[in-house]
């Protein structure tokens, strides 16, 4: 808890770079016509919130029933209820704030790509004058302003949208160094309480256990696998929303490439291939301070980790109970 309430006090800076920098593309996307519906993000947020909400409550009140059903002496006292239980709460907090980020960002650059599809559909591509009407692409509210046609010339247009895909990659390292720290955190506690709940779920589940804590253990059961289960459930919205946003920007780099096979004017080419630079060396990804990527992989590389280490564990296990037997 330490590692997050400290990265949050020294990057508080970066965070609110990141708001001023969404504040700004939006400022260049009202330019092309594009309005953002803020409301989608909205939504997002009171659904994340909600969310948060009944998994918490669900399993504070569960590990009260299960914990109030136990003798006396086994009932932890407030500072146990508070060191254990405020955690977690943190944690779902920093989870929250991450996927409400990463989708204001995702959301951007399906803007982007929203303009970039209209720009390649655009019967007028050849003859260099190029209609846009990204208002009706994205089903916005039909308002007096979606009758508003943007007639730019495909270089300025691209020109445009280079800028702002720029833009939004600054916005992403800053949102990545404000979560860096944050996220190694996150995932590393979770992946210790995944092997060693899962640990002793087995260890009640095969093990000998006496009749008379055959009841208790079942209890203790319940509440490692819902805390597991808790653990999970976090590390994938992490993973999902930042592989949301690697997916939007390698869409980017096709609606590009499609544009330069389509447009015969050679300034336009010699722009979106500079785009296409851009994208290259600017790949927008979100790692845990540059140690792993939080990425689709992550899940295969925890599941290896934990089974490799749940092997051992067994192993330890069997020579402590069978010291004579070799294994």
């Amino acid at each position: 808890m330490a590692a997050i309430f400290g990265s949050c006090l020294y990057s508080a800076k970066k965070i609110q770079m990141t708001m001023d920098n969404i504040v700004r593309i939006d400022e260049k996307f009202r330019l092309l016509a594009v309005k953002v519906d803020y409301m989608i993000g909205f939504k997002l947020n009171v659904g994340c919130v909600i969310s948060f909400l009944i998994v918490n409550f669900a399993f504070t009140f569960l590990s009260f029933i299960l914990l109030a059903t136990a003798e006396k002496d086994t009932v932890p006292g407030f500072a146990v209820w508070t060191s254990y239980f405020v955690p977690p709460f943190i944690i779902s907090i920093v989870i929250i704030h991450f996927v409400c980020i990463a989708f204001q960002i995702k959301q951007r650059l399906s803007y982007a790509n929203g303009i970039l599809r209209n720009l390649c559909g655009s019967e007028s591509t050849k003859s260099f004058n190029v209609t846009i009407s990204p208002l009706k692409s994205f089903k916005q509210s039909q308002d007096s302003s979606s009758n508003l046609l943007a007639e730019r010339k495909l270089v300025e247009v691209v020109k445009d949208v280079c800028g702002i895909h720029d833009d939004l990659s600054d916005t992403c390292l800053l949102a990545e160094e404000y979560f860096a720290l944050k996220m190694l955190t996150i995932v590393g506690i979770g992946f210790l309480i995944i092997v060693f709940n899962l640990y002793y779920v087995m260890e009640i589940a095969f093990g000998q256990i006496p009749d008379e804590f055959q009841e208790e253990s079942y209890k203790f059961l319940i509440f490692l696998v819902f805390q597991v289960a808790m653990n999970i459930l976090g590390i994938l919205c992490i993973i999902q929303s930042s592989c949301a946003i690697s997916n939007e920007n390698r869409n980017c780099s096709i609606y590009v490439h499609k544009l330069m096979n389509t447009t015969t004017d050679d300034i336009a080419k010699e722009k979106l291939l500079q785009f296409s630079l851009q994208l290259i060396h600017r790949k927008v990804k979100f790692t845990a301070l540059n140690l792993f990527p939080l990425d689709r992989t992550l899940i295969f590389t925890i599941a290896g980790a934990a089974t490799t280490y749940l092997i051992i564990l067994f192993q330890f296990s069997n020579q402590n109970r069978f010291p004579n037997v070799k294994t």
